[in-house]
């Protein structure tokens, strides 16, 4: 029975938990989802100076937890829209290099 058609509510828990380790396994194997590090030189005006200076400054990483409420964009901050995102490969090397940036993303 798969976890879409579980009638057991306790199970549903479980079903998205086990649901991710073979997602987890298969982005761990591939090597064809790499970060796009090369949009930090193709859109400077996104970085600020100090990452223009030393393209490999980063800010630490990016920490969420399933259940996390996900911040909206602070006034002032530039907002980039990332249509196709994939798993986010364009977006978070862009957000550990700019702390002032928020991205949305989506995909199919």
């Amino acid at each position: 029975m798969s976890c879409a058609n579980a009638g057991d509510n306790s199970k549903e828990g479980n079903c998205a938990v086990s649901s991710m380790e073979p997602w987890d396994r298969f982005y761990a194997q591939k090597r064809g989802y790499k970060d796009r590090h090369n949009l930090r030189a193709a859109f400077p005006e996104l970085m600020t100076d100090e990452v223009r200076a030393d393209p490999k400054k980063w800010h630490p990483p990016l920490e969420m937890r399933p259940g996390d409420e996900v911040p909206g964009p602070k006034q002032g901050m530039t907002v980039v829209l990332e249509v196709g995102a994939g798993v986010g490969n364009a977006c978070f090397p862009l957000l550990r290099a700019n702390a002032n940036l928020f991205c949305y993303a989506f995909d199919w």
